[in-house]
């Protein structure tokens, strides 16, 4: 018991693919799934407020639908976690490289570098507040510190906030 309560769990690795979720979680997924799939990966709620449940010391974060299914899916560097897009860690690039990537791969060449937060709409994903503070290597260079993805119905919330209309 001694040796449960200090030894260290390893790294779990979430897979950033966009309409889908942030694998192995999953846009769409009913919010007693999301808890029962953290629960076998050894992670209980970190808290949950209203719409939202957090985990890994909150650097998970699942916002739920009225009908309790997730619709958005973010995540932050955390040293439990290492997280892909398209195969490259994106917690482990500068923000501005990380960007230029998704950019690319996204196919969404007209959009201009944003620090603050930035929205690809194609891909529904979202990148929020770059920043050193955020590298877990020693606060070298910035990089986000959340990436989300979202579906329909989380685009439309932030177009409804933003005053745009469908």
């Amino acid at each position: 018991m001694f040796q449960q309560l200090f030894s260290r769990r390893g790294r779990t690795t979430f897979n950033i693919e966009p309409h889908v979720g942030i694998l192995p979680l999953k846009l769409e997924m009913p919010r007693n799934e999301v808890q029962r799939l953290m629960r076998n990966l050894g992670y209980g709620l970190s808290s949950s407020h209203d719409q939202s449940d957090y985990y890994i010391e909150s650097s998970v974060q699942v916002e739920f639908d009225a009908a309790e299914k997730a619709s958005f899916i973010g995540i932050s560097p955390h040293h439990e976690t290492d997280v892909l897009y398209n195969g490259k860690r994106v917690f482990e690039h500068e923000a501005e490289f990380v960007f230029s990537f998704i950019r690319e791969c996204g196919d969404e060449m007209y959009s201009e570098y944003e620090p603050r937060e930035y929205l690809f709409r194609k891909q529904i994903l979202t990148l929020w507040d770059a920043a050193e503070q955020y590298e877990l290597g020693g606060e070298r260079f910035p990089v986000w510190g959340q990436i989300g993805v979202g579906n329909q119905y989380y685009l439309s919330a932030v177009d409804a906030i933003n005053g745009l209309g469908n």
